[in-house]
């Protein structure tokens, strides 16, 4: 089964309209506590690291906005598991 990026014209990653998710996310999400894009030179995602709010170390949500105003959103989440020794 295919998803709309397969069967539709989305359009390419919009990188105006992925700044001002960036600029939206650093100023009025506090979850948020950095922002890169993944290059920036030809980027397709902007990366929003969190690290508080969510039950993991911390997480990052990838965002992807195309020229046509598709959007994708994925969900990074980073465990860090402790072991306790056994008395």
């Amino acid at each position: 089964m295919t998803d709309d990026w397969d069967r539709v014209d989305t359009g390419g990653p919009d990188p105006d309209l992925m700044a001002r998710v960036r600029t939206v996310a650093e100023d009025y999400e506090p979850l948020v506590t950095s922002t890169e894009f993944d290059d920036l030179l030809n980027p397709e995602a902007v990366h929003l690291y969190l690290d508080d709010g969510i039950e993991a170390e911390s997480g990052r949500l990838d965002v992807t906005w195309t020229t046509k105003r598709y959007y994708s959103m994925i969900t990074v989440i980073y465990y860090q598991y402790f072991t306790k020794p056994l008395s």
